[in-house]
């Protein structure tokens, strides 16, 4: 089995995540993508490869360009509605039925999707 590796893994920190009740912090850490390959190497699945970048076409091949879009510009929405101190996620239930389109210009509905 091919394992696609990319130093940027480690970059990712994750902030916090609801779990039942309660807001704690999210398993996703720098520590976590090294003991994640280690256990991988440790049972015989020895093909790490380098990522590659294939550019935002083959992006564009398999997801919507609409949803490319959103998810290019939602953290700079996010971050002026809410402030960069806080995880971004869904306020609000999401929506029913095909007639709803959310309002562009409010990221908890975009957020909470269709």
């Amino acid at each position: 089995m091919k394992i696609i590796h990319a130093a940027a893994h480690a970059g990712h920190a994750g902030f916090q995540e609801l779990r039942g009740q309660h807001w704690v912090l999210m398993a996703d850490s720098p520590e976590r993508v090294g003991i994640i390959l280690a256990a991988l190497v440790e049972r015989g699945l020895r093909d790490v490869q380098a990522a590659v970048p294939h550019g935002p076409e083959a992006i564009l091949r398999v997801h919507d360009a609409g949803f490319v879009h959103f998810l290019e510009h939602c953290h700079a929405v996010w971050a002026e509605r809410h402030g960069t101190g806080s995880a971004a996620f869904a306020r609000m239930f999401g929506m029913r039925g095909l007639a709803q389109v959310p309002d562009p210009a409010n990221i908890d509905a975009l957020l909470a999707g269709s």
